[in-house]
């Protein structure tokens, strides 16, 4: 088990004041690993492997004043935060998530040609879950809350039903990711490889939450993960003196993550800017 405790500190002006706003985050988390190898024989390999890992995230943002002199009486207001007229906690942010990874892989290795052909083959499969809970209501589409109490929050949704009160959002994504590598030897020295991998990258944790902003059954509301196609090619030489390669490199990106601005709103929104290509070519020598 790991458990951490951090904060970001910001300090805001409030009603003539200034307030010490930093955001908190205490997690903790379980991860197991677990990998079987089987030398078949000299030569060949193969390897199965399972990983789980599991985070509970408790995030908020207490606020606390500061001295005169702008240090705050404690880096964590959570130890004394302040309240408002009626003992509730005033507080930028108020969520809990748990993130979940279930994943699954496979590897064969073989040598041919007397060692001078080595083969790599690979498979995984991720599944990732995140459960998320907001407390405050998500005025923007870039994460702007408004947390307020439990007697405050029937008032507010009903003055403003068009934006999203506290709710619980669950998000599944998984995906059979192989991988492929090949290494020919040229003498010694001299080496040729070339790789293929496929890639997953789901949208992060503040992202899904800024999606909280848009109506559960919309589009938006549900970010979709970014797959990529990775391909290299090049050589290798090493020595006992020198050793120096060039490889020339292309990934495809299918519904590329990023941060975009959005000329509707004037706002960098996070989307998905469906295909993007990166290219390259690298070298080195020492």
């Amino acid at each position: 088990q790991a458990c951490s405790s951090t904060a970001s500190a910001t300090n805001v002006p409030f009603a003539g004041a200034t307030l010490l706003a930093p955001s908190q985050t205490r997690t903790h988390r379980y991860v197991g690993v677990a990998n079987l190898r089987w030398d078949i024989t000299d030569g060949h390999a193969v390897r199965v492997g399972f990983t789980y890992d599991r985070a509970r995230h408790r995030q908020t943002g207490e606020v606390m004043p500061v001295q005169l002199n702008g240090e705050p009486f404690d880096v964590f207001p959570v130890n004394d935060p302040m309240v408002d007229a009626n003992g509730v906690v005033m507080q930028k942010r108020n969520r809990l998530s748990y993130a979940t990874l279930a994943q699954v892989s496979g590897e064969y290795r073989g040598e041919f040609l007397d060692g001078n052909l080595v083969t790599t083959l690979g498979v995984r499969a991720p599944f990732f879950k995140r459960d998320l809970n907001n407390y405050c209501f998500t005025t923007s589409e870039t994460g702007n809350l408004d947390c307020l109490s439990e007697a405050q929050t029937p008032g507010y949704a009903t003055a403003n039903p068009t934006i999203q009160g506290p709710q619980q959002r669950v998000f599944k994504y998984d995906e059979v990711l192989p991988a492929a590598g090949l290494v020919y030897k040229f003498g010694p020295s001299m080496s040729v490889f070339a790789n293929y991998s496929k890639g997953l990258q789901v949208p992060g944790t503040d992202s899904l939450y800024n999606a909280f902003f848009f109506a559960p059954n919309t589009p938006s509301a549900r970010p979709t993960p970014e797959t990529s196609d990775n391909f290299d090619l090049g050589l290798r030489y090493r020595s006992s003196k020198i050793q120096a390669q060039l490889s020339g490199w292309f990934t495809k990106y299918n519904d590329r993550l990023a941060s975009a601005y959005d000329p509707e709103t004037d706002r960098n929104v996070y989307r998905n800017l469906a295909r993007v290509d990166k290219y390259g070519i690298d070298g080195s020598i020492s």
